[in-house]
């Protein structure tokens, strides 16, 4: 359970940071989903690439 709270983390402190962000930056509505979505489909590719890579060459190996 801890290791998907720290796999999500960043995510998650992104959503609290959001409207400092906006705020900071002036970014409208459309802006702040851009950059959601954004880091949401990074996430994605970077699981399935680590995914293959585990695959490949163990899972040890991969988040060492």
């Amino acid at each position: 359970m801890l290791g998907y709270t720290l796999d999500a983390l960043d995510v998650l402190l992104y959503v609290f940071a959001v409207q400092t962000l906006r705020g900071e930056f002036h970014w409208d509505n459309k802006t702040a989903g851009l950059v959601s979505s954004a880091t949401l489909i990074a996430s994605s590719i970077g699981g399935i690439a680590a995914g293959i890579l585990a695959d490949r060459i163990g899972r040890r190996r991969t988040l060492i």
